[in-house]
């Protein structure tokens, strides 16, 4: 259940992404590429601090899966998506 609504969400992404990149074709994909590796970054640190620090949910550590879709999440939306695979993780 979690993987489906994660599937639907990184789909509603592309879409929006595949939008934005009809207008400017160059800067959508640096954009994407740029917002992708510092989503990458921002994943591995902050599983990485919170394992340091012990942050549980549900026994277990937050951590988060650098994959298909939280690069495709963080890339098209930034900050914000990593915000919400957080989110996810926490709620779900």
């Amino acid at each position: 259940m979690k993987d489906q609504y994660l599937l639907y969400f990184a789909g509603i992404c592309v879409v929006v992404f595949f939008i934005s990149f009809i207008k400017d074709k160059k800067g959508a994909c640096m954009n994407f590429a740029l917002r992708a590796i510092f989503g990458i970054l921002s994943i591995y640190f902050l599983n990485k601090l919170f394992y340091h620090y012990g942050i549980m949910v549900n026994g277990k550590v937050l951590r988060a899966g650098i994959n298909f879709y939280t690069i495709t999440i963080s890339g098209i939306l930034g900050i914000p998506g990593i915000g919400f695979i957080y989110l996810l993780l926490y709620l779900l």
